[in-house]
């Protein structure tokens, strides 16, 4: 962390952005200049068969909600926005850790009034980078969106919570809620006899609970775990291919529309292609008819040269 940089305290940063806890997750968020800001990052996802000290998937989530907040920093206008991830492209580098305490930095700028791009870095506490994003965002203010979504708007105050008795570092207080995103979601219908370059699978109706934090009131699907659900189906199809464990070296994520709560989310990986190094897949999430979003995935099996 920065020396010179300014800390932000979530009762700032939570009067400009959507995310609350448990998505917003991210750990001494501050800036050091406009729109660059860094944060501590936990890791919350378990890897299963992807190695390293995180996933490509939460890296996409963690790096999501800094870019909204890099956003924020740039943005003159300090009121509530939504800043509504839309595309996302994802490398990893080769550098090789097991540290359980992460960094990120991102980097944002206002290109319209409705739009901005990001760009975020998640490194080892030594500064050697793991991941890159350059993410796209839509940039809607408070009534535009709630304008839009007013139909799946949900008053979730009324059901009860725990007392609030857990703090942050910053000394900022955090809500204690279920948080949906330590494990990966529990996919049911799973096809695997579609061939052995095609696996299917279903999630839903999605629960209000699989949701919290990302828009509150308004329960959604996050971007992050329709990632992490499509990277699973694809490392498990890949294991007809390599056994043992893998790392996800290139990603590549489209948002067309969400997943809202109650809705039925279908899930297909398709193997496109690659060599014994890379194996690429083609995937894509949908509710009925709805295009929800595409992931094109790189998988390298742990050990190829």
């Amino acid at each position: 962390m920065s020396a010179t940089a300014r800390v932000i305290p979530a009762a700032d940063i939570f009067t400009r952005i959507s995310a609350r806890d448990p998505y917003y997750a991210l750990r001494t968020l501050a800036a050091f200049r406009d729109g660059v800001v860094e944060a501590e990052i936990p890791v919350e996802m378990k890897g299963g068969r992807e190695v390293g000290p995180i996933t490509a998937a939460e890296v996409v989530r963690h790096l999501g909600v800094l870019g909204a907040c890099a956003l924020a920093e740039s943005n003159p206008d300090r009121t509530m926005h939504y800043y509504v991830l839309r595309s996302a492209t994802l490398e990893r580098s080769g550098a090789q850790s097991t540290a359980t305490r992460l960094e990120a930095r991102a980097s944002g700028q206002l290109v319209s009034s409705d739009a901005g791009r990001a760009r975020g870095t998640v490194m080892s506490r030594g500064g050697s980078p793991l991941f890159q994003v350059e993410m796209q965002f839509s940039v809607l203010t408070a009534a535009r969106f709630h304008k839009l979504f007013e139909s799946v708007k949900r008053d979730l105050r009324k059901t009860s919570r725990p007392p609030v008795n857990d703090r942050r570092p910053t000394g900022e207080l955090k809500m204690m809620r279920n948080n949906p995103y330590g494990r990966p979601l529990t996919l049911t219908n799973v096809d695997a006899s579609l061939g052995a370059d095609l696996m299917e699978a279903t999630f839903g109706p999605v629960p209000v609970a699989a949701c919290n934090g990302h828009y509150p009131m308004y329960p959604v699907l996050p971007d992050g775990i329709v990632v992490a659900a499509l990277s699973q189906l694809s490392g498990t199809l890949l294991r007809r291919r390599a056994a043992g464990s893998y790392v996800v070296r290139h990603a590549v994520v489209r948002t067309d529309n969400l997943a809202l709560a109650g809705e039925t989310v279908r899930f297909e990986a398709r193997y496109v292609g690659g060599s014994a190094k890379n194996h690429r897949f083609e995937c894509t999430a949908r509710c009925g008819s709805k295009p929800v979003g595409t992931v094109s995935l790189t998988l390298q099996p742990v050990g190829s040269p």
